[in-house]
C-alpha cells in the first residue's frame, strides 16, 4: 500500500491499477483513510482506471494498448506477466520484491525467511523479464528482522523501504535502469506458495527461530503442529522464550512449555 501511496502523491501520471480482487461496489464504498485502504479503494477514490483480472492477461493487454504509457510497476502481484504486456511499457517493467534476490524468489518470500530464522530480509527493486524474480537490480536494501516481529509490523516496514526505494528510482529512472546489475547465479532460491505442512514447527530448532516465526505468521492457519517426545500439539499462539534456558514438558491447561535446540518455549495449546 505505502509504495502506491508514494506513487500517487509523486509527480507521475497513474494510468491504471491491475488487480485480482473482485468488482468494487460503488454504492457500498465506505470513506477510509488512505493509510488505512485498500489500493483498489484509493485508486476509485483518485478516478484511477482499475483493471480486473480473471483467468486471462488478453483483456488487459487490450485495454492497456489503447493509450499509451511509460512503465509498469508491480507489488506483491504473485502470477507471471507476459512478455506481451510488458513490451507494451516504453521504459518496461520493475517489480519491487521483498527479499535481497537472487535469494528467495516466489510467491510469499517473507515466509519462507521466517521459516528459515535469516536475521535480515531486505527490498529488491528489479527490472521484469520473462521468468519470475529473475531480472537485473535496480536498487537493492536490506532491513533486519527484529525479534518479535509480528507481521503487520514487518509489512509496514517493507511497505516503507519499498516507496523509499521506488521514490528514488522515479527521480531519476533513465540512469538507474542504466545501472542496474544482473543477479548473481550463486545465491538463487525458489520457493512456491507454501503448503499447510510447512507451517509445522519443531522443538530441534533455536528457541527463538520458533517463537519469531509463529509471532510473525500468526493468523495466518488456525494452528501449528509440533511433535515432542512422539506426541503432537496443536500450538495456536506463542507466550514467550529464552534464548538459552531449557525446561521440562509441562503442560497445564491450554498452556504448553517445552525445550528447544536452544533455549525454550511456552505456548498456547488448541483445546478440542
Amino acid at each position: 500500500m505505502l509504495p502506491f501511496l508514494s506513487l500517487l502523491n509523486g509527480p507521475h501520471k497513474i494510468n491504471a491499477v491491475v488487480m485480482n480482487e473482485p468488482a468494487l461496489q460503488t454504492n457500498k464504498l465506505d470513506v477510509v483513510v488512505a493509510e488505512q485502504a485498500s489500493v483498489k479503494t484509493v485508486a476509485f477514490q483518485n478516478n484511477i482506471n482499475i483493471i480486473l483480472l480473471t483467468s486471462s492477461f488478453r483483456a488487459i493487454i487490450t485495454e492497456l494498448e489503447k493509450t499509451p504509457f511509460d512503465l509498469i510497476i508491480t507489488s506483491c502481484f504473485a502470477r507471471k506477466i507476459p512478455t506481451e504486456l510488458l513490451v507494451l511499457a516504453r521504459l518496461g517493467a520493475v517489480n519491487l520484491h521483498p527479499s535481497m534476490l537472487p535469494a528467495y524468489r516466489g510467491p510469499d518470500p517473507l515466509f519462507w525467511q521466517l521459516l528459515d530464522g535469516v536475521d535480515n530480509s531486505g527490498m529488491t527493486l528489479h527490472l521484469m523479464n520473462s521468468r519470475f524474480d529473475d531480472g537485473a537490480i535496480v536498487i537493492q536494501r536490506g532491513i533486519p528482522l527484529q525479534d518479535d516481529s509480528t507481521l503487520a509490523g514487518l509489512q509496514d516496514i517493507l511497505g516503507q523501504t519499498g516507496a523509499e526505494i521506488l521514490t528514488e528510482f522515479l527521480e531519476d529512472i533513465d540512469n538507474k535502469i542504466e545501472q542496474a546489475w544482473c543477479q548473481s547465479k550463486n545465491r538463487v532460491s525458489y520457493h512456491s506458495r507454501p503448503k499447510l505442512r510447512d507451517y509445522a514447527v519443531s522443538d530441534q530448532w533455536p528457541a527463538s527461530r520458533l517463537f519469531n516465526f509463529v509471532r510473525a505468521t500468526l493468523g495466518r492457519i488456525p494452528y501449528y503442529p509440533i511433535t515432542i517426545k512422539g506426541n503432537t500439539y496443536k500450538l495456536v499462539d506463542v507466550l514467550s522464550y529464552h534464548p538459552s534456558i531449557q525446561r521440562k514438558l509441562s503442560i497445564s491447561d491450554n498452556k504448553i512449555c517445552f525445550s528447544c535446540h536452544s533455549g525454550s518455549v511456552c505456548a498456547e495449546l488448541l483445546t478440542d
